[in-house]
C-alpha cells in the first residue's frame, strides 16, 4: 500500500510537472517567436535566451506547485536549478541549430522536439538532485572478466522495493 500511495504522488508530480513545463514551454515558443520574427534577433541567440526566461518561470512555479516540501532555501534551489537549465540551454540551443542546419526543419518545430528530451532531462536532475524527493540507488553490474561497473542513479528505491529480485551468480 505504501509504495502503491509512492507511485501515485510520483505521477502527480510528474503530470504537475508536465503542465508547468507545458504551460512555460508556450511562453518560451511565444518569446521565441516575438523576438525572432519581430525583433529581427537570430534564432540561435534568441532561443537561450527564451529558454532561460521560461525556465526561471517554471522555477517559481514548480517550487510551489510540483516540489513541494523541499527543505532547500530558494536561493540554493534557484542556483541549481539555473547551473541545470544552463546545460539544458546549451543542449537546446544546440539541437535546435542542429535540426535546422541538417534536418532543415523550422526553428520552432525543432525547439519542441528538442524540448521533449530536454524538459525530461531537467525534470529528473531537478527531482533528484536539486529539490531530494527522492533517494539514490545505486547498481553494480559484473562483466564477465570479473570487472564491475558501478552506477549510481538518481532513482527512488521505494519503486523497486519487492518488484526486482536481486541474484548474483559465480558463473
Amino acid at each position: 500500500m505504501n509504495a502503491l500511495l509512492h507511485n501515485r504522488k510520483a505521477l502527480v508530480r510528474f503530470l504537475r510537472y508536465a503542465l508547468v513545463g507545458g504551460s512555460t514551454l508556450l511562453f518560451d515558443l511565444c518569446l521565441l517567436y516575438v523576438v525572432t520574427e519581430y525583433l529581427r534577433v537570430p534564432y540561435f541567440i534568441a532561443t537561450p535566451g527564451a529558454f532561460l526566461i521560461a525556465v526561471s518561470i517554471n522555477y517559481f512555479i514548480s517550487r510551489k506547485f510540483v516540489f513541494r516540501g523541499t527543505e532547500r532555501g530558494h536561493s540554493v534551489g534557484y542556483s541549481i536549478f539555473i547551473l541545470i537549465a544552463l546545460v539544458g540551454a546549451f543542449i537546446t540551443t544546440s539541437g535546435v541549430v542542429l535540426l535546422v542546419t541538417y534536418a532543415h526543419l523550422y526553428y520552432l518545430f525543432a525547439r519542441v522536439l528538442v524540448a521533449c528530451f530536454v524538459g525530461m532531462g531537467n525534470y529528473l536532475l531537478n527531482l533528484f538532485f536539486n529539490f531530494r524527493v527522492a533517494g539514490i540507488l545505486h547498481l553494480v553490474f559484473r562483466l564477465p572478466s570479473k570487472d564491475a561497473i558501478t552506477l549510481s542513479a538518481a532513482l527512488p528505491w521505494e519503486y523497486f522495493r519487492g518488484h526486482i529480485e536481486w541474484r548474483t551468480s559465480d558463473a
